[in-house]
């Protein structure tokens, strides 16, 4: 019975101990592969960090570049309507001068050739509600909001003889 007892307490301590092993090799795996991650997150971090630093001193020099930012258009129109079509013309109007300018849009100051801007709107005929109207600039305003003062001339349909 002695001898029984002590075989049995044996093979229990040697389950004991085959269970450790077994658990110790298989989490000695995760903590590998834990550790392992671990290590290649911290690479990425620092990686990450030090792409952040720069986007940010990018940043930085671009915003003390100045560029075109918006272009605020002032039409002046000259021909006679009421005050109601005078507001919806001046707003189609405003609309149509800023798509035409809107290839200036985001340009460092310092390169922009200013020189062309009443060009894309000298001469031209835009026409609102059925009615025609020519557009030539009277005053340029170069900043980072970009400045405009455009007369709007009513041209009367020609008559059809």
């Amino acid at each position: 019975m002695k001898r029984n007892l002590l075989r049995y307490c044996a093979f229990f301590t040697l389950g004991i101990l085959a269970g450790s092993i077994a658990m110790t090799w298989l989490l000695g795996r995760d903590i590998e592969r834990l550790t392992y991650k671990t290590r290649t997150q911290q690479e990425e971090l620092t990686e990450t960090r030090q792409q952040l630093s720069e986007l940010k001193a990018s940043l930085e020099a671009a915003r003390q570049k100045p560029y075109v930012r918006g272009i605020d258009a002032r039409i002046r129109l000259a021909g006679e309507l009421t005050d109601i079509e005078e507001q919806g013309v001046r707003i189609e109007l405003e609309k149509e001068v800023k798509e035409r300018l809107q290839p200036i849009m985001d340009q460092e100051l310092a390169t922009l050739n200013y020189w062309l801007i009443p060009g894309m709107v000298n001469g031209r005929v835009a026409e609102v509600e059925g009615k025609q109207f020519e557009l030539h600039v009277e005053t340029i305003v170069v900043a980072e909001i970009l400045g405009l003062t455009v007369r709007a001339r009513f041209k009367p349909p020609k008559p059809v003889l």
